[in-house]
Parts: C-alpha cells; structure tokens; sequence
C-alpha cells in the first residue's frame, strides 16, 4: 500500500489542523507528530474529499512523476468528542494498518486521506 485511506463518511468528521486515528484498543494509530509546523501549515496532515478523485489521490502517490496510489482502505466506526476531527478505528483495521506499514511506512509520508461528507 502506498497510502491510508480512512472512510469517515456519514460520521460527521470534521477537517482538522491534526486529525488523530486511534483504535478501538486506544492505540494511537496516526497522529502526524514527526510533521514540521511548515508542512503542517502548507501541505497538512492529511487530505480530505468526499470521493476518491485522482486529484486527491496525488496525496496517497509514490512519486509525481510516477502516480502509483494504491490505497489501504479502512472504515471509522465513530468520531472523537468534542472537535470532531479524529476517528477511532476497528482494532482489526488498525491491525491491518500496522501490518502494512512493516512493508512501506506510508504514515511517515503522512500519506492519509479521510473520505468525509
């Protein structure tokens, strides 16, 4: 995989400067917290849409020049109080998450969609 894509829809997730993704567990899954303050003012933590486009897609990208995106795709089962920009996650999603990044560590890339309404 070459990215995460978390599937928030009809939860009422919110954009957000640091979106978190725990599991049911309470293991934090993504949190961005290698990111600079500059990428985090101009790129962001994570991109939002409320489909998968090829443009928001670019997000999840190996390289420009080569567009390989071949996105982990997981559901949130519910929104954390009370901003409402962080999801918790199955603990078998977040497994299958953990398990992917031992291949290629995308959330180093911060290579993480949310699919929201």
């Amino acid at each position: 995989y070459t990215g995460l894509v978390v599937d928030a829809r009809g939860l009422g997730l919110g954009r957000g400067m640091s979106p978190r993704i725990w599991s049911e567990s309470g293991q934090l899954i993504y949190g961005g917290i290698s990111a600079t303050y500059d990428f985090l003012q101009h790129v962001g933590l994570a991109s939002y849409g409320s489909e998968l486009t090829p443009e928001l897609l670019q997000r999840i990208s190996v390289d420009p020049e080569f567009p390989l995106a071949v996105p982990l795709v997981v559901k949130a089962v519910r929104v954390v109080e009370p901003a409402r920009t962080s999801v918790v996650i199955s603990n078998e999603a977040a497994e299958q998450i953990l398990k992917a990044l031992a291949a290629y560590d995308f959330l180093a890339r911060f290579a993480v969609i949310f699919l929201i309404d």
